[in-house]
């Protein structure tokens, strides 16, 4: 019954204890960009700068240009999660020395463990998971 932002903060929080984060491999065979190999709170892939209720994950994505963001944050403790709160409140942005941003074309996600991968709040399946962006594969028409 929360509004926008708030709703997925106070989900976030809940789904928070006892998680001790997911061991995660990111690669991008498309690209020079390394490998990233580390214990996450959060691994996304995102071709638009929002995440669920408008959390800013990606400012610099573009729904157009033909990329992937991905945005890893190793794991926090709940002191350091809590510190996050207030700002994501306010601005909706995530701002953390302990967060990787890239960009690829097509992106390799593995998981340790049964570790399911969503698209828009719907579960798709388990990791491992490849995503990769087809430009111009879809035709939309707007007024």
């Amino acid at each position: 019954m929360w509004p926008g932002r708030l709703r997925y903060l106070a989900s976030a929080i809940a789904a928070l204890r006892g998680f001790s984060g997911v061991q995660v491999e990111v690669e991008f065979p498309d690209s020079d960009a390394p490998k990233i190999t580390e214990k996450v709170l959060l691994v996304a892939v995102l071709n638009t700068p929002t995440y669920g209720g408008g959390l800013r994950l990606a400012p610099a994505a573009k729904i157009d240009d033909g990329m992937l963001e991905v945005v890893t944050i190793e794991m926090l403790g709940k002191r350091e999660v809590l510190a996050l709160i207030p700002r994501l409140m306010i601005t909706g942005e995530l701002q953390s020395k302990r967060m990787v941003r890239a960009s690829a074309r097509r992106i390799k996600l593995a998981a340790q463990g049964e570790t399911w991968f969503h698209g828009d709040g719907e579960l798709l399946g388990i990791a491992p998971v490849e995503i990769e962006v087809l430009p111009k594969a879809l035709r939309v028409f707007a007024p």
